[in-house]
């Protein structure tokens, strides 16, 4: 029996020129379609438990497309919206908008019914991804998600990371500001610290991402992914640059003030939590922020010329570690009660009292953590005081980090701050030239 010929395509150019193009040998574009099969094989299961499961270590793996090929060729009593919600969060990782909606389309299609999660893990994707759509389409799914569900404060901290991570600060701090100050969708820790991060961040944006050209709607009821692959729409990310005279305005020192306005805000906001708490039954969620966003607002104060914004590093200090300007004296009593970040480890330690193999778990995870109080933040507080000609000032702070966090041991970079503040001290006291030390 002889083979089948291959079928060709014949393209008339003009007279007696004749190009043909075999359609066996050209390879078929799957880039734009979800996988089916898998590399390797897979046992089949019926229980939705099972397969979440067994899709949790696929990914886990590393092998996304085998864990969408399975869930993919799974039967219909196997299928669940948790299944799909974890391809989805799964593509946030690799920042897949493009198939991280053929996945939220391919849930609806089997008769599924997306959850507040699975909008979460979509805006988490579109947060992770450069293509220039991220945007609209990340305010699309915030539309399709008021329409079904209460959007919630996680939401709203999702879609805020979106504007943060793409520039578009103006519609971050336009959304920040339409936030009430109490109730469910009120900002707690995350929603200051999305914000203040990127407000400090924002004098790295060169270019204004909102110029760029997004994708209009087409007026289909689901979400559309877009026909051309990830590098198509990376390569067609060609923002416009800002003006001279936005440009000069957006400085770090603009950055800090406009980021410590909102942490101005932040402590406002935590004493007016801990009024509430006092007096009402309800009890509402206090404010903890971390030491991170501390530390950041420590690094721009520091790198800024002005010396105000160094006393305003300072007053960071003072409100996020309950740190008093005096030298003797004890602490304010807001200070000890709601400033603080958190126990100390070796207070956590004496606070759960005893050892055991208990205590000694919970000790291994405290290591994991990121301390309250370490050797970076004690030389950005010394370096702000520097700045600020606050010297006095800086040795009462380091005395009194010293006496609150004992955990810390000073490296030998802590000991040399000390050693030049406490030099310019006494400069300044017996009226000595400042030089700096060579």
């Amino acid at each position: 029996m002889r083979p089948a010929l291959p079928v060709v395509r014949r393209l008339a150019l003009g007279p007696g020129t004749i190009l043909s193009r075999s359609l066996a040998t050209t390879p078929r574009r799957t880039s734009h379609f979800l996988p089916r099969e898998t590399k390797v094989k897979y046992k089949s299961v019926d229980d939705p438990y099972l397969l979440s499961a067994k899709i949790d270590r696929i990914i886990k793996l590393h092998k996304l497309s085998d864990a969408i090929a399975l869930a993919m060729t799974a039967p219909q009593r196997a299928q669940s919206t948790v299944v799909w919600n974890r391809l989805i969060t799964a593509c946030a990782s690799m920042g897949a908008l493009n198939r991280a909606l053929k996945l939220y389309n391919q849930l609806k299609r089997r008769g599924l019914s997306p959850d507040p999660q699975t909008y979460t893990a979509l805006l988490n994707v579109c947060a992770s991804s450069d293509s220039p759509r991220a945007v609209s389409e990340a305010e699309k799914i915030f539309e399709h998600l008021k329409e079904r569900f209460p959007p919630g404060i996680i939401h709203i901290n999702t879609l805020l990371k979106v504007y943060a991570e793409t520039g578009h600060f103006d519609r971050m701090t336009e959304m920040y500001k339409q936030l009430p100050p109490s109730g469910n969708n009120a900002p707690d820790n995350i929603t200051y610290t999305i914000v203040i991060q990127a407000l400090l961040n924002r004098y790295k944006f060169e270019s204004r991402p909102a110029a760029m050209a997004e994708t209009p709607e087409k007026g289909l009821e689901e979400l559309q992914p877009k026909a051309s692959s990830r590098k198509t729409a990376t390569a067609e990310r060609k923002p416009v640059k800002q003006d001279e005279a936005l440009l000069s305005d957006l400085t770090p020192g603009k950055c800090f003030e406009d980021a410590f306005a909102v942490w101005t805000e932040l402590i406002e906001d935590q004493r007016r939590r801990s009024i509430l708490n006092q007096h009402n039954t309800v009890q509402t969620t206090p404010i903890r922020f971390d030491a991170p966003l501390v530390n950041a607002l420590l690094l721009a104060a520091s790198r800024s010329a002005n010396p105000n914004h160094a006393k305003c590093g300072l007053q960071v200090l003072q409100d996020a570690y309950g740190f008093s300007s005096s030298v003797v004296g004890p602490l304010p009593a807001y200070a000890t009660e709601t400033a603080r970040l958190q126990p100390t480890r070796l207070q956590a330690k004496e606070s759960r009292g005893g050892g055991g193999a208990k205590v000694k778990e919970e000790e291994e995870e405290d290591d994991d953590s990121a301390p309250v109080f370490d050797s970076q933040t004690f030389n950005r507080m010394l370096t702000l005081c520097l700045n600020a000609k606050s010297f006095r000032r800086g040795l009462s702070f380091a005395h009194q980090a010293r006496e609150k966090f004992p955990e810390n041991k000073p490296n030998l970079s802590n000991l040399f701050m000390v050693s030049e503040v406490m030099r310019k001290y006494t400069a300044q006291v017996f009226g000595l030239p400042g030089q700096s030390r060579k």
